[in-house]
């Protein structure tokens, strides 16, 4: 779906390269192999046909599409942003903007929806110790892991942002937006990451998580049209195998890295092993690896897990009661 989309504002080997290095992201495993993040995937699916719809004038289906794509994950909401940063590049901005105005109709029917349905209360509390400098932080790190997918995580303990990296991620992101005034192809790629990740980002809204992977299943799409930027320069100015070998490397280390993943989503038990090897600070590991050992009947590990996870956070009443009742059954 999404080699359909941007072949309509991309050369068709930039369109290839994206989608193909969009398919193989290892960044993607739990928005693809989570079965609860697999919202992720139905909203972006619906984003971008929604969005091809609106680029080839079945503006009405396109609405229909918006609404769908809202009714699977509130991620959906950017639809007309991306519709408009695409049209964009076939016509000026304010006709772009102007000939999104239809989106207005599902996104007020959503919206009514969902005051109805939540009884007034449209948005979730801000996630604890969550700041200004922290979101920026976030931000940073999440850029790394589209560029350098490793090592991922289903649980991710964020420390304290320090005013260095804080520092740091506002001159890359400085740096990228300079970039794109000096080298058009990356603006496409900068406007999708810019506009994808503000619904997530904790920078408007606060959604409840810090961070989490699937999250970035349509902010990735920024850093494979970049790739695809880098992939069309390198075949025009250098030389095409250099680009072509360029190409296969990524897309073999994306490949195997994916399957290396999934076999850590084989199970709760493996995934929640590794997550507890790469956050050992995270009681959400900890006690989640001790109710799947209880799962699987290891009362040893499950009791030492579901210790450590109270002890790191003592709020956490359901893995109070797990540990009791493991007391009770001894």
């Amino acid at each position: 779906m999404l080699w359909r989309l941007l072949e309509r504002v991309l050369d068709p080997r930039a369109a290839f390269v994206a989608a193909l290095l969009f398919a193989l992201h290892p960044l993607h495993t739990e928005a693809v192999t989570g079965v609860v993040a697999r919202t992720e995937v139905m909203a972006a699916c619906f984003v971008f046909i929604g969005a091809a719809l609106h680029l080839d004038e079945r503006r009405a289906w396109a609405c229909v599409l918006y609404l769908l794509a809202l009714w699977c994950k509130e991620s959906g909401v950017v639809l007309p942003l991306v519709a408009i940063l695409l049209d964009a590049h076939r016509r000026p901005l304010r006709a772009a903007v102007g000939r999104a105005w239809p989106f207005a109709v599902p996104l007020a029917i959503y919206a009514a929806l969902r005051v109805h349905a939540l009884a007034g209360e449209t948005l979730p509390a801000p996630a604890a110790g969550l700041s200004l400098p922290l979101a920026i932080d976030v931000i940073g790190r999440d850029l790394g892991l589209m560029v350098w997918p490793h090592p991922l995580s289903a649980s991710y303990e964020i420390a304290p942002p320090t005013a260095l990296r804080v520092g740091a991620t506002v001159a890359l992101l400085l740096a990228l937006v300079v970039a794109a005034l000096r080298w058009p192809p990356l603006r496409l790629a900068l406007g999708w990451f810019a506009l994808t990740i503000l619904p997530v980002s904790n920078l408007i809204v606060h959604i409840g998580v810090v961070m989490a992977e699937r999250l970035l299943y349509l902010p990735s799409v920024a850093v494979c049209i970049a790739a695809a930027a880098v992939d069309r320069a390198i075949h025009a100015r250098v030389k095409p195998s250099i680009a072509n070998a360029a190409l296969a490397t990524v897309a073999l280390s994306f490949g195997a890295l994916t399957t290396l993943r999934n076999l850590d989503w084989q199970t709760p038990l493996s995934l929640w092993r590794d997550t507890v090897a790469k956050q050992p600070a995270s009681a959400l590991a900890h006690g989640n690896l001790g109710l799947s050992c209880a799962t699987v009947g290891d009362l040893d590990c499950a009791r030492q897990e579901l210790e450590l996870a109270v002890t790191l956070d003592p709020t956490r009443a359901d893995y109070r009661t797990a540990l009791d009742d493991l007391d009770r059954a001894r």
